[in-house]
């Protein structure tokens, strides 16, 4: 092996931690010494590991984060809208947003015309509510099957934040001439 012949002949060794071997059969081994250390380290990760899971096995409360009564690990999204004095249940911000706009859409066939036209219905470069999948996502023909259909013909885009979704609901309240927070009551 060519470590200890290089140690030999250069009289001493240098290695990664700072020390210095002199003399050939220290030298020989060297190279084993890093090895020996990871080892180490490795039984005493088994340790602590082994005498984290004894603390959770005694208190499960520990292992893991508080749940907000829920189990998935996710914050929830399901609630309850209050939309001109009906209430509707939905799963998460898609369907809020969806079932606002349907409601609102039948009582006024002019109002998706009406949300489409509004600056904040609108992206840099397509539509959130619009006639055709082409106006949803111009760039992204791999997209344009996000949408629900809502009345008329007329589509919402699905594949948007849920900052975007709750501007949507806000327009739609404005558009629909309600006050949002009091004849549309909803928590995102």
């Amino acid at each position: 092996d060519g470590r200890g012949n290089e140690a030999r002949e250069s009289g001493a060794q240098q290695v990664s931690w700072g020390l210095e071997l002199h003399n050939s059969t220290s030298s020989d081994i060297a190279y084993l010494l890093p090895l020996f250390i990871n080892v180490s380290l490795v039984k005493q990760s088994r340790n602590i590991i082994s005498n984290d899971n004894r603390l959770f096995a005694a208190h499960p409360e520990l292992a893991s984060p508080p749940t907000l009564g829920h189990t998935s690990g996710k914050p929830s999204r399901r609630g309850t809208m209050i939309l001109l004095g009906d209430t509707y249940s939905y799963t998460n911000a898609k369907d809020a947003m969806v079932t606002a706009l349907r409601v609102l859409a039948k009582a006024d066939r002019t109002f998706l015309l009406r949300c489409s036209q509004h600056l904040n219905a609108q992206g840099r470069k397509r539509h959130y509510i619009a006639l055709t999948e082409e106006e949803l996502y111009p760039d992204r023909p791999d997209l344009r099957h996000m949408n629900e259909r809502l009345l008329d013909g007329w589509l919402v885009a699905t594949n948007v934040n849920n900052g975007i979704k709750k501007t949507i609901i806000r327009l739609a309240a404005e558009v629909a001439g309600i006050t949002f927070g009091k004849d549309l009551v909803i928590e995102l």
